[in-house]
């Protein structure tokens, strides 16, 4: 049994951005046979994120949210030595809560709207073989089916080619009113070159019902979560994957270098100028669109000795395409990041004493700034022209600790962890916001806001 609560909250210039997470898992493993293994799980998870704002004795509250209850098992059959056979199931209920507001005004009187919860049951079951067919090569093949299905109580829209609302179909409590179904097979492969090398091939399809729309611009990171519907369909991914894996000097060392490929099918974008957040209406807005990412990803870690750690570093690339976005052109998705680098190294100074470091690089992420500007009646307003054409300033930081392992007694391990996080203090930009400058009107500025700077922290950590 395992359980978690975690929250974030940030303030500045009369604003705030929260969000957090609940967990809490049951999870019981059963040992049916000497050859069947079983692992059932029940999951309960709920996810909230929201901004405020004060001014002048007022307050407003925006909150959003998703919560999932997920069950689910999974067998392992142990048909012989080079034959392990797995399949399962799970089941997972959606309620996903698009938005709510609450308006305090100066006289102190609450108002409130919430726009009405999504929900769906998004189930699923698996079979996989792993066979070795030698000492030198295996496979692994499976095969999953999905499905999902809308439950009511729903009002459903049907929208016109201008986004209006059409027809409006209403549905009962727990009743279904739309289904998506789709085939997932994948497929594995491993070929030992010898004692030290290693060739390893992937292939498979992916279908994602839960969708994450984002925010494209450099200000509030809010993004919106919605579910599969008649209006957005399921997305699909397809991807394939060639690795080269090698060990060097008594397996010291471990080296890995990969390439990927992957395609999106219906992956879900909104039209240029769209609200995104609290809009009950963004299915109207929500397109397919088509989407490729691929890259090459290289690992490089030292197992033994005082001075162990690895290095890993990606060249990737990620694109979106639309015929009603950026003139129909390839453009970086918010996700894309053509260079990223980790670096971690830990040292033995004494049996008692660790140190670790630890260096973090990569680009900074595609966002949509605006390339023009007008004012009206006084008003200065900001126009949009291209979308995710520029980037987040890259991010760096080096974190640093100090590890002491604590006397140790017969059914009790301990030890006391002092680090410092971001220790040149680096100010990352967490987002850009455009405006007008105060002082001088008329001029455009843009203000960057950094979470965190320098960290120090104690961990006292305890096994029992």
């Amino acid at each position: 049994v395992s359980g978690y609560y975690g929250k974030d909250n940030f303030g500045a210039e009369g604003g705030s951005l929260s969000w957090g997470n609940r967990t809490a898992t049951f999870r019981w493993t059963h040992l049916a046979s000497q050859k069947l293994f079983i692992n059932t799980t029940a999951i309960f998870s709920d996810f909230a994120y929201g901004i405020g704002s004060d001014f002048d004795n007022e307050s407003f509250k925006l909150t959003a949210g998703i919560k999932d209850i997920n069950l689910k098992q999974d067998f392992n059959y142990f048909l012989s030595p080079n034959q392990t056979i797995s399949f399962g199931w799970n089941s997972i209920y959606h309620t996903l809560t698009p938005g709510k507001t609450t308006v305090v005004d100066g006289a102190g009187i609450s108002s409130s709207l919430q726009f009405v919860e999504k929900k769906a049951l998004e189930s699923g079951i698996y079979f996989s073989d792993e066979v070795k067919f030698n000492s030198k090569f295996s496979v692994n093949f499976g095969l999953r089916y999905s499905f999902l299905n809308n439950l009511g109580p729903a009002d459903v829209y049907e929208y016109s080619e201008d986004g209006s609302i059409e027809t409006i179909w209403g549905y009962k409590n727990r009743e279904i009113y739309n289904s998506y179904q789709g085939v997932e097979p994948r497929i594995n492969l491993d070929w030992r070159i010898n004692k030290q090398s290693a060739l390893k091939g992937a292939a498979g399809r992916n279908i994602q019902y839960l969708h994450q729309i984002n925010n494209g611009s450099a200000g509030l990171p809010i993004d919106v979560y919605l579910i599969s519907s008649p209006n957005i369909k399921p997305l699909v991914t397809d991807q394939a994957s060639v690795g080269y894996f090698r060990n060097f000097k008594a397996n010291q060392y471990e080296f890995s270098t990969e390439i990927y490929y992957k395609n999106f099918h219906n992956l879900p974008d909104y039209v240029d100028g769209t609200q995104v957040f609290m809009n009950p209406n963004i299915e109207a807005s929500v397109i397919a669109t088509q989407g490729r990412a691929y890259g090459l990803e290289m690992y490089l870690k030292k197992n033994v000795g005082k001075l162990t750690g690895w290095a890993s570093y990606t060249l990737a690339k990620t694109e979106r395409k639309s015929p009603t976005i950026n003139q129909g052109g390839w453009f970086p998705a918010r996700q894309d990041r053509r260079h990223e680098l980790s670096l971690v190294g830990i040292y033995e100074l004494s049996p008692k004493y660790t140190l670790s470091a630890t260096w973090i690089y990569f680009t900074g992420d595609a966002v949509t700034f605006p390339t023009a500007k007008f004012r009206l009646d006084g008003e200065t307003y900001f126009y949009f022209s291209e979308r995710n054409g520029y980037r987040m300033p890259n991010y760096h930081r080096a974190d640093i600790g100090l590890t002491k392992k604590l006397k140790s007694r017969k059914r009790w391990e301990s030890d006391l962890n002092s680090s410092i996080y971001n220790l040149y203090n680096r100010r990352n930009a967490f987002m850009l916001n455009v405006r007008e400058n105060y002082l001088n009107t008329g001029n455009t500025e843009v203000v960057k806001t950094a979470l965190f700077g320098l960290v120090p922290a104690v961990t006292y950590n305890f096994k029992f």
